[in-house]
């Protein structure tokens, strides 16, 4: 009877407990989607933009269509800084908005904030971008100063836009505070090559643009995309110092990499590098035609503004494919885990109603039962009562009994008693007579 009612309790708490075991599963199901394409999607980020931009606009229609606020976020932020990136600042500055809006997760806030610093110092909108360094330092000193070095250079990249070398100084020094990996350091040393470029002291640029680039790991695309920046700065440096053949280089290098990994601001300060170059040495057709190629690539820029994303992506591609059919298979796959939730969700809603029979039944067989038993412990009471008044009179039948033998007792006694008093007196009687004569 126990293990009957252990086993019904324990349906019982599974039939009750399903919706939010099913909602869980669901969930994870949802979410290991989500983060399977938004991993995908942030690896192409540094390696190929074009394709990045693709999945992260695939992410975004699957978080809206499962309501996942956090991972429509995390698209349109990662989609305000490939476009950042690329000088498409306005088109970063729509989609950073919206991220904005939509962000609840104090995260996934402070890397839109981030953003947002970097494209309204691209903009010359340096008041908006230092209230968003404001309100990026309050979220990172919350999470225990996370991000809080990449706060701070891109706080000294506003200073140094805005021509207050002074700050810029103040928040380098502070960035230094905050170096943990070899992309920190590596950053820093870009942030102090480009400061003493634009502050005239072209030989501690030089200095730290090789520090950056001794950093060097292929293996490391964070690393491979700081890269480019640190070409361009040595170029600029042996620019300024007159070594026109390794200027040249690193300038070349420069702009191959912001090509390759589609950092605009890179591209743009390469090509400007490149045409002063070219003037300087009185070269006027390498002037010209970097001057060509720099018209290009502004219009480019223009273009891609026009666009829906900023990017013409050819349907044709190889990779572009690939990662299609790993959308649609993720996609495929979050469908039969739907399939498969809502199966074992029937199931489970049916265990449960018979559980719930099986429960009510036991219910009403207990107080079936109990009523027996109250009925049987009355007529207990009663036949113990009979017992009882038997008993008594089974014993006073015994005393009466007991009695009417002594009332014969004494009858007998008394009879007897008679008798041997005439017996005495006839044999007293006979004596004397026998005496008399």
């Amino acid at each position: 009877m126990r293990k009957q009612l252990f086993f019904i309790i324990s349906l019982i708490i599974l039939g009750l407990f399903f919706p939010s075991f099913s909602f869980s599963q669901e969930n994870k199901a949802e979410q290991d989607s989500l983060f399977s394409l938004a991993n995908l999607a942030y690896d192409h980020i540094n390696t190929n933009p074009e394709v990045a931009l693709t999945l992260l606009d695939n992410l975004y229609s699957l978080a809206k269509e499962k309501k996942s606020e956090y991972y429509q976020g995390y698209s349109l932020n990662l989609q305000g800084a490939v476009y950042a990136m690329s000088l498409n600042s306005e088109l970063a500055t729509r989609q950073l908005n919206k991220a904005e809006d939509i962000c609840k997760n104090e995260k996934n806030l402070l890397n839109v904030y981030i953003n947002q610093i970097m494209v309204n110092c691209f903009l010359n909108n340096f008041h908006i971008a230092k209230d968003y360094i404001e309100k990026a330092k309050k979220i990172s000193v919350k999470l225990e100063n996370r991000k809080m070095g990449l706060i701070r250079s891109n706080e000294a990249m506003v200073f140094i836009y805005s021509k207050d070398f002074t700050s810029a100084n103040i928040a380098l020094k502070d960035q230094e505070k905050y170096i943990f990996t070899r992309s920190d350091s590596c950053r820093l040393y870009n942030d102090w090559s480009y400061f003493y470029l634009m502050t005239g002291k072209p030989k501690l640029a030089k200095r730290n643009a090789l520090k950056a680039l001794n950093l060097q790991d292929s293996l490391n695309h964070d690393l491979n995309f700081l890269m480019a920046n640190a070409h361009v700065h040595l170029g600029e440096a042996n620019r300024l110092l007159k070594d026109f053949q390794e200027a040249r280089k690193h300038l070349i290098k420069g702009l191959e990499l912001a090509k390759q990994y589609q950092i605009g601001i890179a591209e743009k300060e390469a090509l400007e590098g490149l045409k002063s170059l070219h003037v300087e040495k009185g070269d006027i057709e390498g002037y010209q035609y970097y001057d060509k190629v720099y018209k290009n690539f502004l219009l480019k820029i223009k273009a891609n503004l026009n666009s829906h994303y900023g990017y013409q992506l050819d349907s044709n591609n190889e990779e572009l494919v690939k990662m299609r059919n790993i959308i649609e298979g993720l996609k495929l796959g979050l469908q039969k885990t739907d399939i498969y939730l809502y199966s074992l969700g029937g199931f489970l809603l049916l265990l449960f109603l018979v559980t719930l029979l099986l429960a009510w039944k036991n219910g009403r067989y207990k107080n079936q039962i109990a009523e027996l038993e109250e009925n049987s412990r009355g007529l207990k009471d009663k036949i113990k009562n009979i017992e009882l008044e038997l008993e008594f009179a089974d014993h006073q039948h015994e005393i009466e009994l007991s009695n009417m033998e002594k009332m014969k007792y004494k009858n007998l006694v008394k009879r007897a008693g008679i008798t041997f008093d005439c017996v005495e007196k006839m044999d007293r009687s006979n004596a004397e007579d026998q005496n008399n004569n």
